[in-house]
């Protein structure tokens, strides 16, 4: 699906450095965001990128990977009437689509570009594409670049479109946005030579849709994805999806019926799921991650007649879910955004004697609810790396 971020530049020239940052928390303030620590669940980090002397701020806030040009616009406008300067954003959506908005407090003009190859993503992001052509003639009244050089790189055809928005960003003075992004995500942040990086945490603000999320009654942990093989020996990895209400605490099963005949070691079980998605799988950060481990017991029924492993975690929040309905309804990029903010991970390895083959299912259930439940668990077979191998390649030669 590609990467999808946005940025903003704010024009500070003006400013100092101490009253930038004042006036940027004092924005954030007004819409109900109270400063917080970094630990604090539930909450959003920005970071301001500042070269003192210097026209432009970037601003990058992880929770706007993927905005719609409704919020796009309203987020600068805000921003530049706060200021009563020029506020200038720049997205990226699915590495497809290059979106920019430029608003003009001070000389009151604005105006939206949407380039969007094929204009296969206008329902997706919410825009005209008769409306979003864009008017360089505005841009070089605001910023004084030169209008035919930049109607040309818009026209330019990208493989990415981070390719193209970095392209426009050198025409017009701004800093490059994957790069600034990068320097934001640095486990420490480190400002680069000459610049000044600020970071600032905030707690979200009360939430008036929880009440809706109430229909949705009791978790409903679904399988999201099909791990047809567990193979000896080495970490498997099983991805699940909350299809109901929000809850606390967690079993995870494993069951086969080698368990009832055969004594198998277990690696320590991790479970997973992320704080905060920024938009892109690809990069890993430890700190937006819930992480618990437990340790497999086996557990026999009461009548002595099939065997378990069983993981308990007992305080594991569970996210409120992504009902089928509501999926449905969402667009490819927006319906897959949704599956990472809500999945659970779970990684186990088994160790055992690679010869025997059999089926296994893993199971996620909440605690606090039924047995009837188990059903939605995800069925593999257990087999060796060899026989997996084999696998493979018979399911890649062509059919007759």
């Amino acid at each position: 699906m590609g990467s999808s971020y946005t940025i903003w530049h704010v024009d500070v020239s003006d400013l100092s450095e101490k009253t930038m940052v004042s006036m940027v928390e004092t924005l954030l303030q007004k819409e109900g965001y109270a400063p917080c620590e970094d630990s604090t669940p539930e909450c959003k980090t920005i970071f301001l990128l500042h070269k003192p002397g210097t026209r432009w701020m970037t601003l990058w806030d992880q929770d706007t990977s993927t905005l719609s040009i409704k919020d796009l616009k309203k987020r600068t406008q805000q921003l530049s009437k706060h200021f009563q300067t020029t506020a200038i954003a720049s997205m990226v959506y699915a590495s497809d689509v290059t979106a920019m908005y430029v608003h003009s407090a001070s000389l009151n003009r604005q105006d939206l570009v949407v380039l969007d190859p094929g204009q296969g993503y206008a329902a997706e992001i919410g825009y005209n594409p008769r409306t979003c052509a864009g008017k360089p003639s505005i841009w070089r009244a605001v910023l004084g670049c030169d209008a035919h050089a930049l109607r040309g790189l818009w026209d330019q055809e990208e493989t990415f479109a981070e390719e193209k928005l970095s392209k426009i960003h050198k025409l017009l003075g701004l800093d490059d946005p994957s790069n600034s992004i990068l320097i934001c995500e640095q486990q420490p942040a480190v400002a680069p030579l000459g610049y000044t990086l600020t970071k600032r945490t905030f707690k979200l603000p009360h939430k008036k849709e929880t009440a809706k999320l109430q229909h949705l009654g009791p978790p409903i942990i679904d399988w999201k994805s099909g791990t047809l093989y567990v193979v000896w020996n080495e970490q498997t990895v099983f991805s699940f999806l909350n299809r109901g209400g929000p809850e606390t605490g967690l079993y995870f099963f494993l069951e086969s019926p080698l368990f009832e005949t055969h004594d198998f070691l277990f690696s320590e079980v991790t479970i997973m799921r992320r704080k905060i998605f920024r938009g892109n799988i690809n990069r890993f950060h430890p700190e937006d991650y819930l992480c618990q481990k437990a340790h497999l017991q086996k557990e026999v029924s009461t009548d002595c007649k099939s065997v378990r492993m069983v993981a308990r975690f007992d305080d594991f929040p569970i996210p409120e879910g992504l009902p089928a309905h509501l999926e449905s309804s969402l667009s490819p990029q927006k319906a897959m955004d949704a599956w990472y903010e809500r999945e659970i991970l779970v990684y186990v390895t088994i160790y055992g004697d690679e010869q025997l083959q059999s089926d296994i299912s893993a199971f996620l259930v909440p605690i606090h609810t039924t047995e009837e439940a188990k059903h939605r668990g995800q069925f593999a077979q257990l087999i060796d790396r060899n026989r997996l191998h084999a696998k493979i390649q018979e399911g890649m030669k062509p059919s007759r």
